[in-house]
């Protein structure tokens, strides 16, 4: 604590790479740690808006590392002086939005070695499963934050991206939702949405057809 703490005067959000383990592995201790970041990034680092939104970004392609999980001490005087607070209706992702929000804001973050927060990865937690409203209120958050915020265009990109990205997982939902209700319309609808999407959802039924019919 004492780490970050050093740094509160120059910064308004200080944070640090977490430790994270497995709810099955609590048991044996510090030896079942793992970094959340790790040698992914150099640290310290200070965060732009950009660099934040772009580690949420879901992507198959690499580790998951969203800065998103960062539990940061986060100074009173901001949050107070821009009237932020975490958004009751999220359910999910309520700290990407607040923290994204603040950053478009001005807010000055820096990140720094762990300091010994461990995070435990519990398999039923709400960041691995996701129902329909929470991935509704995500998304429709990243549209709040196009809408209120000066962006630079690699921020807006970045906001853009992530929003796409939580999108392809709700319509994979809706999707699921109107196969089992047999809406032909609804499952169409699915399809109308950004080119990624589509891509996503095509890709999504290649792998169901693969472990229902070609596995057999």
């Amino acid at each position: 604590m004492a780490g970050l703490l050093a740094h509160t005067d120059m910064y308004d959000f200080v944070a640090d790479d977490m430790y994270q383990m497995d709810e099955g592995d609590v048991a044996e201790g510090e030896s079942a740690r793992r970094l959340l970041l790790g040698d992914k990034v150099t640290l310290p680092m200070t965060v732009s808006l950009t660099e934040f939104v772009v580690s949420n970004v879901t992507d198959k392609n690499r580790e998951r590392a969203e800065l998103g999980f960062i539990k940061p001490l986060m100074r009173r005087s901001f949050l107070e002086k821009n009237n932020l607070t975490y958004r009751e209706d999220m359910r999910l992702g309520e700290d990407y939005e607040l923290y994204a929000r603040a950053l478009g804001m001005g807010a000055k973050m820096i990140l720094l070695a762990a300091q010994g927060y461990v995070s435990v990865v519990r398999g039923a937690s709400l960041s691995s499963t996701h129902s329909e409203y929470d991935l509704l209120q995500l998304r429709n958050s990243d549209d709040g934050l196009l809408r209120d915020l000066v962006l630079t265009p690699q921020a807006y990109e970045a906001i853009r991206q992530h929003r796409i990205s939580v999108d392809c997982r709700l319509q994979w939902l809706l999707m699921i939702t109107a196969v089992k209700e047999r809406d032909a319309l609804g499952l169409l609808c699915t399809f109308t949405h950004h080119p990624q999407i589509t891509l996503y959802l095509m890709g999504q039924l290649w792998k169901q057809f693969q472990i229902r019919v070609l596995k057999k």
